[in-house]
């Protein structure tokens, strides 16, 4: 489908890369714009793979073997796993081998960039001090709730009295609630405002940390609300920014030097690609 200086790209690893993308941007078909960055990256990837195998860069059968079976986890039983491979039309032994180009390429990237890309505390408070204004947060709240049905407006009423009188918020909301944050004990994690509906929002930002709502009824039903945390928001200070930032940074620079590094290749390679058969990936 694509030939990149001798080396197939196949028809099965385009369509790979299409379900790839489907499933990470949610979408059910891909436009043009889509398919024609999944072709440049599956370009640049190939020249990128063919430069890591130039270093020599070993790769042992224990770091192989480490990779497989984190992925064969991923499946119930082994024959499931196995079944699943064959569907792809692969075996064990191609799966192993693309593993290994896989450990290659990320070892290559390692060594010549991640390790190599540096950015210092001095570069990181200049970005702060220049860019103030992405550092300023809205107001936010952290919230756990125990959500029941309409009809169990009784049931609700009793956890309701229960969990005022300090019964364990979390026990209830495992045990009773209808959302899919009984998992985590109710928690909802943060948000600011507007992100809720709106009788919930309202409700959750006129709590003080710690306090309990009174029953609140939404479209959902109702909801027992208890407030964890409350933000007012404003400027972040630089020590509560500096890691994420810093690392957000290099993460930047490694990838505008591999980017770079790939176009280079690309410029200097052959490749032929069949367009017919990329249209055809375009819905």
């Amino acid at each position: 489908m694509i030939k990149v200086n001798g080396f197939t790209v196949t028809e099965k690893d385009f369509d790979m890369a299409c379900a790839e993308k489907k499933h990470y941007t949610r979408k059910e078909k891909l436009d043009k714009n889509d398919v024609d960055k999944i072709t440049n990256q599956l370009i640049e990837a190939t020249l990128l793979m063919e430069e890591a195998e130039k270093t020599n860069i070993e790769v042992t059968e224990p770091e192989i073997d480490q990779m497989f079976a984190q992925i064969a986890a991923n499946f119930e039983t082994k024959e499931a796993f196995e079944d699943a491979v064959a569907k792809t039309g692969e075996t064990i032994e191609s799966t192993r081998d693309k593993i290994k180009k896989n450990i290659t390429l990320q070892k290559f990237i390692q060594e010549n960039y991640v390790d190599k890309t540096k950015v210092s505390d001095e570069d990181t408070l200049k970005y702060y001090e220049a860019n103030k204004a992405k550092f300023i947060s809205g107001e936010e709240v952290r919230a756990s709730h125990i959500l029941l049905k309409k009809e169990d407006k009784e049931l609700a009423l009793e956890i309701h009295e229960k969990v005022l009188a300090g019964g364990d918020f979390r026990e209830y909301a495992s045990a009773h609630s209808e959302c899919p944050s009984r998992e985590k004990g109710g928690d909802l994690g943060s948000f600011g405002r507007g992100k809720m509906v709106a009788e919930f929002d309202k409700a959750a930002f006129e709590l003080q940390k710690d306090e309990i709502s009174d029953l609140v009824e939404t479209q959902f039903g109702y909801h027992i609300i208890k407030l964890t945390e409350k933000s007012v928001g404003g400027l972040k200070k630089f020590e509560e920014v500096k890691d994420v930032l810093k690392d957000n940074m290099k993460n930047t620079v490694i990838n505008n030097n591999i980017s770079k590094f790939a176009q280079d290749l690309k410029a200097k390679a052959t490749v032929e690609i069949d367009e017919k058969l990329v249209e055809k990936r375009i819905a």
